[in-house]
C-alpha cells in the first residue's frame, strides 16, 4: 500500500504521529497555492506577511488544514477530489445529520441540546451543520463556483470579523446588515468584536454585509459576495454587480457575469474585456 512518508534503506524518517497529519503534509506539498501571484489571503493578510492567513483560492486546501486550530489539524480529513462519493458526503455535511465526522471527536456537541446551545441555530436545520460555520463556503473553486474554506476555525475569531469579507455569517444571512451580524455575534457568543477606538476594519455598519463587501472588499472577497448575491436572486443588486463586469481582475468580472444571469438574465451583458487581467484570486 502507498505510504505518506518517504522510505529508503539509507534514510531514516520520523513522520508526524497521526496519520491525518501525514496525509495533510503530503497533500500540502502541492496544494499550497505557490503557483499564484495573487498577494492577498483571508484574515486580512498577504502572502508575504508573517501571519499570512488562509488561501483564498482552490489548491490551497492542505495548506489551510495545516493552519487550522491545533485540535482540528490533527484529525481533519484530507482534501479530496470531487468524486460522486465526496459530493454526496458534502451534501450530507451541509445539514446537522452530517455532523458525525466532527462529533466523532467533539462528542460533547453530538446531543441535540448541546448542538443547539453551541450553534444558536435549530438542530434540525442547516444552521447547525458544523461545516457551515467552521468550513464556510467562500473560496474560489476551479469550476468557477464557491468551494469550502479548509482552515478550520471560528467565524467569531476577531481576525476574521475584522479582517475578512464577507463576514462569514453573511454567507447564509445575506440579507442582513453588518451591524445585525456583528451584534448577534457579540450577544450569542459573548465576544467583543467591534474595533475599539481608532479606525476599524469594519465597513459601514448600517449597510448590507454582502453589498459592503462588493464595494469595499479585496478581489477574492468581492467575488465571494458577488456569487452569494447571485444565489440570493434579488434583482435590486444587479446595478452593483454589473459595475464589476470590467473589474481589473478578470475572474471577478466572470463571477459578476454569472451572478447577473441569475439575478436578471437580460442584464448579464458582455464578458469581461479580454485586455484585463485574468489573474485568479
Amino acid at each position: 500500500m502507498p505510504g505518506y512518508s518517504p522510505r529508503s534503506a539509507f534514510l531514516h524518517v520520523e513522520p508526524p504521529q497521526s496519520k491525518a497529519a501525514q496525509i495533510d503534509r503530503t497533500c500540502a506539498r502541492c496544494h499550497q497555492v505557490l503557483f499564484s501571484r495573487y498577494p492577498y489571503t483571508w484574515e486580512g493578510g498577504t502572502r508575504a506577511s508573517a501571519s499570512p492567513g488562509g488561501s483564498s483560492i482552490n489548491s490551497g486546501e492542505a495548506r489551510d488544514l495545516l493552519l487550522a486550530v491545533a485540535s482540528a489539524r490533527s484529525r481533519a480529513p484530507p482534501a479530496t477530489t470531487r468524486t460522486a462519493k465526496t459530493r454526496r458526503a458534502d451534501a450530507r455535511a451541509r445539514h446537522a445529520a452530517g455532523n458525525g465526522v466532527c462529533t466523532g471527536c467533539h462528542a460533547k456537541y453530538a446531543a441535540t441540546e448541546a448542538l443547539a446551545a453551541h450553534s444558536h441555530h435549530l438542530p434540525s436545520g442547516a444552521g447547525a451543520a458544523c461545516v457551515g460555520c467552521h468550513l464556510p463556503r467562500k473560496n474560489t473553486g476551479l469550476g468557477y463556483a464557491l468551494t469550502r474554506y479548509h482552515r478550520i476555525g471560528s467565524p467569531t475569531d476577531p481576525a476574521r470579523v475584522l479582517g475578512d469579507r464577507p463576514l462569514e455569517c453573511a454567507i447564509c444571512h445575506g440579507d442582513k446588515s453588518v451591524e445585525w451580524i456583528v451584534d448577534r455575534m457579540e450577544q450569542l457568543w459573548d465576544k467583543a468584536l467591534r474595533p475599539r477606538g481608532g479606525a476599524g476594519a469594519l465597513p459601514d455598519l448600517a449597510g448590507n454585509a454582502l453589498a459592503q463587501t462588493v464595494t469595499n472588499g479585496k478581489p477574492h472577497e468581492q467575488l465571494a459576495a458577488i456569487a452569494l448575491l447571485g444565489e440570493r436572486g434579488d434583482a435590486s443588486v444587479a446595478p452593483l454587480v454589473s459595475a464589476q463586469l470590467d473589474h481589473h481582475y478578470g475572474l471577478v468580472g466572470l463571477y459578476a457575469q454569472q451572478a447577473l444571469a441569475k439575478l436578471k438574465p437580460e442584464s448579464a451583458g458582455p464578458p469581461p474585456s479580454p485586455g484585463h487581467s485574468a489573474s485568479a484570486p
